[in-house]
């Protein structure tokens, strides 16, 4: 075997073992930084601005329910897990994991607000409005706090959040990493909830599913109510 024939052989032994060592160095830094959010902890309230009454029977209340998708979601956004079939059967697959840019973040976390403003048919607002994928401080979102932007939009309200993703850095995909996700559940309410707690559902424990998937979570407001004999 020719010095050249080994010397190449030795670089790519050394490659290969550099790259093993970055993986395992990586998946330690995955599992220390990994964590479930305790079981059934109160949700967090960051404004307590609104009517400390009590839902009254036969009155007519409206609720508003939305994915805001982290506020990446243009008309023409695709996102690279997402998976599917055109009308004449051909296979399609999302391209991006991240929004377009910062200008884009911004353009349809505000119009969200937008429409949440008028969404109801007369349009006004609804008395209770429950969002996902509110992004807090993750890099596939620019930094960009949606939960403050939306809880001041709406300074009449009361606020809840609960998180329901928080990792450490995701390499992947490898054109375009996630990064790291600060993400979660916020509710706004005209009427104070005497009570929000925060409950966990059963995840795949897996490696390396448990980093990539959102944590799911039921939240539970208890409103008071008048009762009627």
């Amino acid at each position: 075997m020719s010095k050249t024939v080994k010397h190449v052989l030795a670089a790519v032994l050394s490659l290969v073992v550099l790259a093993a060592a970055v993986l395992g160095i990586y998946v330690i830094y995955l599992e220390a930084n990994y964590s479930r959010i305790a079981d059934d902890t109160d949700a967090e309230v960051t404004a307590t601005t609104s009517t400390a009454g009590t839902v009254n029977v036969g009155q007519t209340y409206t609720a508003a329910t939305y994915n805001i998708g982290f506020g990446a979601y243009t008309p023409d956004y695709t996102f690279f897990m997402d998976e599917g079939y055109m009308a004449d059967g051909t296979k399609t697959v999302g391209t991006h994991s991240c929004a377009v840019s910062e200008e884009s973040e911004l353009a349809c976390t505000n119009g969200d607000i937008s429409l949440l403003s008028t969404i109801n048919e007369d349009g006004t607002t609804p008395d209770f409005i429950l969002l996902q994928e509110v992004d807090t401080d993750s890099d596939r979102s620019y930094h960009v706090n949606q939960r403050s932007l939306i809880t001041d939009a709406f300074p009449g309200y009361t606020t809840y959040f609960a998180y329901n993703f928080r990792s450490a850095y995701l390499a992947y995909p490898l054109g375009e990493p996630i990064g790291t996700i600060n993400s979660g559940l916020l509710t706004l309410s005209t009427l104070r909830a005497s009570s929000s707690v925060r409950r966990s559902y059963p995840i795949d424990e897996s490696f390396p599913t448990k980093f990539f998937d959102p944590r799911p979570l039921l939240r539970g407001h208890a409103l008071p109510h008048e009762r009627r004999t």
